[in-house]
């Protein structure tokens, strides 16, 4: 039951989404001595929704004014710090929220700071 729903969110997100690029950024291989990290950023390509969040659901402290999020198929799985590349803009993850139902992960809503 759980795998067809996954089916579904993903359709749907492919068809009111667009292109995005999740950038997961190697935060443990830092080398401090030359600023950079020793391994570059992972890009994969995907399709994903973003929204702006509703002014309920912001109360200023965990979601800020200007905050977005993205719904993203479950595939991929972003950690804090990771970006998400959207339109020319660039946003950091601050939050990943996965949907996994008897554990079957059917989408993720990304909380995103620009």
């Amino acid at each position: 039951m759980y795998l067809r729903l996954a089916e579904t969110a993903r359709r749907l997100i492919e068809k009111f989404g667009g292109p995005m690029t999740l950038q997961v950024v190697n935060q443990s291989a830092y080398d401090p001595a030359t600023g950079t990290a020793a391994l570059p950023a992972s890009n994969h390509q995907f399709v994903g929704v973003k929204l702006d969040y509703q002014q309920r659901e912001i109360d200023g402290k965990l979601v800020l004014v200007g905050d977005q999020k993205v719904y993203m198929p479950a595939a991929l799985s972003p950690k804090f710090g990771d970006l998400i590349l959207v339109d020319g803009s660039v946003f950091k993850v601050i939050r990943s929220k996965p949907l996994a139902p008897g554990g079957v992960l059917v989408f993720s809503e990304i909380q995103v700071r620009g």
